[in-house]
Protein backbone atom coordinates (compact mmCIF):
# COMPACT_ATOMS: atom_id res chain seq x y z
CA UNK A 1 0.00 0.00 0.00
CA UNK A 2 1.28 3.49 -0.79
CA UNK A 3 1.91 5.82 2.12
CA UNK A 4 -0.93 8.31 2.61
CA UNK A 5 0.11 11.73 3.81
CA UNK A 6 -1.93 13.16 6.67
CA UNK A 7 0.12 16.30 7.18
CA UNK A 8 -2.00 19.43 6.79
CA UNK A 9 -3.39 21.34 5.22
CA UNK A 10 -5.15 19.12 2.68
CA UNK A 11 -7.91 19.74 0.16
CA UNK A 12 -11.22 17.93 -0.09
CA UNK A 13 -11.20 15.31 -2.88
CA UNK A 14 -14.85 16.05 -3.74
CA UNK A 15 -14.41 18.34 -6.73
CA UNK A 16 -16.91 16.87 -9.17
CA UNK A 17 -18.25 20.19 -10.43
CA UNK A 18 -14.83 21.85 -10.32
CA UNK A 19 -13.35 19.07 -12.46
CA UNK A 20 -16.19 18.82 -14.94
CA UNK A 21 -17.74 22.27 -14.87
CA UNK A 22 -21.50 22.55 -14.99
CA UNK A 23 -22.93 19.22 -16.13
CA UNK A 24 -26.15 18.91 -18.07
CA UNK A 25 -28.77 16.61 -16.49
CA UNK A 26 -27.94 13.96 -19.11
CA UNK A 27 -24.19 14.23 -18.40
CA UNK A 28 -24.79 14.04 -14.65
CA UNK A 29 -26.85 10.88 -15.15
CA UNK A 30 -24.02 9.38 -17.23
CA UNK A 31 -21.43 10.24 -14.58
CA UNK A 32 -23.67 8.80 -11.84
CA UNK A 33 -24.11 5.52 -13.73
CA UNK A 34 -20.36 5.27 -14.32
CA UNK A 35 -19.74 5.95 -10.61
CA UNK A 36 -22.19 3.16 -9.71
CA UNK A 37 -20.13 0.75 -11.84
CA UNK A 38 -16.99 2.01 -10.09
CA UNK A 39 -18.42 1.46 -6.62
CA UNK A 40 -19.74 -2.00 -7.52
CA UNK A 41 -16.24 -2.96 -8.63
CA UNK A 42 -14.69 -1.65 -5.42
CA UNK A 43 -17.30 -3.40 -3.28
CA UNK A 44 -16.38 -6.70 -4.91
CA UNK A 45 -12.72 -6.18 -4.05
CA UNK A 46 -13.58 -4.95 -0.55
CA UNK A 47 -15.58 -8.11 0.12
CA UNK A 48 -12.33 -10.07 -0.28
CA UNK A 49 -10.14 -7.49 1.50
CA UNK A 50 -12.27 -7.00 4.64
CA UNK A 51 -11.62 -10.35 6.37
CA UNK A 52 -7.89 -10.11 5.67
CA UNK A 53 -7.72 -6.50 6.90
CA UNK A 54 -9.54 -7.27 10.17
CA UNK A 55 -7.52 -10.45 10.74
CA UNK A 56 -4.41 -8.29 10.50
CA UNK A 57 -5.96 -5.35 12.43
CA UNK A 58 -8.47 -6.84 14.91
CA UNK A 59 -8.76 -3.63 16.96
CA UNK A 60 -9.64 -1.38 14.02
CA UNK A 61 -13.14 0.06 14.12
CA UNK A 62 -15.67 -1.12 11.57
CA UNK A 63 -17.11 1.03 8.75
CA UNK A 64 -19.89 3.43 9.73
CA UNK A 65 -23.52 3.06 8.59
CA UNK A 66 -23.15 5.86 6.06
CA UNK A 67 -19.96 4.42 4.59
CA UNK A 68 -19.64 5.06 0.87
CA UNK A 69 -19.16 1.29 0.48
CA UNK A 70 -22.65 0.63 1.85
CA UNK A 71 -24.86 0.10 -1.24
CA UNK A 72 -27.74 1.93 0.46
CA UNK A 73 -25.75 5.17 0.13
CA UNK A 74 -26.00 4.99 -3.66
CA UNK A 75 -29.37 6.73 -3.35
CA UNK A 76 -27.95 9.64 -1.30
CA UNK A 77 -27.87 13.01 -3.04
CA UNK A 78 -24.08 13.27 -2.70
CA UNK A 79 -23.34 9.79 -4.04
CA UNK A 80 -21.81 10.87 -7.35
CA UNK A 81 -19.50 13.46 -5.79
CA UNK A 82 -18.50 11.04 -3.01
CA UNK A 83 -17.70 8.20 -5.42
CA UNK A 84 -15.78 10.60 -7.67
CA UNK A 85 -13.85 11.89 -4.63
CA UNK A 86 -12.97 8.33 -3.68
CA UNK A 87 -11.82 7.60 -7.21
CA UNK A 88 -9.56 10.65 -7.15
CA UNK A 89 -8.25 9.67 -3.70
CA UNK A 90 -7.28 6.24 -5.04
CA UNK A 91 -5.69 7.64 -8.19
CA UNK A 92 -3.86 10.45 -6.40
CA UNK A 93 -2.91 8.30 -3.35
CA UNK A 94 -4.75 10.63 -0.97
CA UNK A 95 -6.78 9.78 2.14
CA UNK A 96 -10.56 9.42 2.00
CA UNK A 97 -12.25 10.36 5.26
CA UNK A 98 -15.19 8.86 7.12
CA UNK A 99 -18.55 10.55 6.60
CA UNK A 100 -19.24 10.34 10.34
CA UNK A 101 -16.38 12.73 11.03
CA UNK A 102 -16.45 15.25 8.22
CA UNK A 103 -14.49 18.38 9.00
CA UNK A 104 -15.63 21.92 8.63
CA UNK A 105 -14.03 22.38 5.24
CA UNK A 106 -12.89 25.98 4.96
CA UNK A 107 -12.58 26.76 1.26
CA UNK A 108 -12.31 22.98 0.67
CA UNK A 109 -9.23 22.83 2.92
CA UNK A 110 -8.76 21.34 6.39
CA UNK A 111 -5.72 22.42 8.39
CA UNK A 112 -5.44 19.45 10.79
CA UNK A 113 -6.21 16.21 8.91
CA UNK A 114 -4.57 14.09 11.59
CA UNK A 115 -7.70 14.73 13.68
CA UNK A 116 -9.92 13.10 11.04
CA UNK A 117 -10.91 9.45 10.86
CA UNK A 118 -10.04 7.74 7.61
CA UNK A 119 -12.90 5.76 6.05
CA UNK A 120 -12.42 2.19 7.26
CA UNK A 121 -13.79 0.66 4.07
CA UNK A 122 -11.30 2.73 2.07
CA UNK A 123 -8.46 1.83 4.44
CA UNK A 124 -9.24 -1.90 4.23
CA UNK A 125 -9.48 -1.69 0.44
CA UNK A 126 -6.22 0.12 -0.20
CA UNK A 127 -4.34 -1.77 2.52
CA UNK A 128 -5.05 -5.12 0.94
CA UNK A 129 -5.87 -4.47 -2.74
CA UNK A 130 -4.56 -1.01 -3.75
CA UNK A 131 -3.36 -2.14 -7.18
CA UNK A 132 -6.76 -3.64 -8.08
CA UNK A 133 -8.57 -0.52 -6.83
CA UNK A 134 -6.19 1.69 -8.84
CA UNK A 135 -6.80 -0.37 -11.99
CA UNK A 136 -10.56 0.08 -11.58
CA UNK A 137 -10.15 3.83 -10.95
CA UNK A 138 -7.98 4.22 -14.07
CA UNK A 139 -10.49 2.24 -16.12
CA UNK A 140 -13.37 4.41 -14.90
CA UNK A 141 -11.49 7.63 -15.71
CA UNK A 142 -11.07 6.23 -19.22
CA UNK A 143 -14.81 5.42 -19.38
CA UNK A 144 -15.63 9.01 -18.43
CA UNK A 145 -13.37 10.29 -21.19
CA UNK A 146 -14.91 7.88 -23.70
CA UNK A 147 -18.34 9.25 -22.70
CA UNK A 148 -17.11 12.70 -23.71
CA UNK A 149 -16.51 13.83 -20.12
CA UNK A 150 -12.92 14.86 -19.62
CA UNK A 151 -12.11 15.64 -16.00
CA UNK A 152 -9.05 17.70 -15.20
CA UNK A 153 -6.19 15.49 -14.04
Amino acid sequence: MPLLQLAGPIQSPNHLEKDFGQLTPEQKLTVTEIMRIFMEGLRGILKEATPVFYDQNPNERRPCETCAFNPSTDSFSGFTATAYGMMKSIRDVKPFFCHDNQPNWRDNVVDHPQELKMCRGFLALISIHYVSARMIADSIFKSLEEAGLRPKR
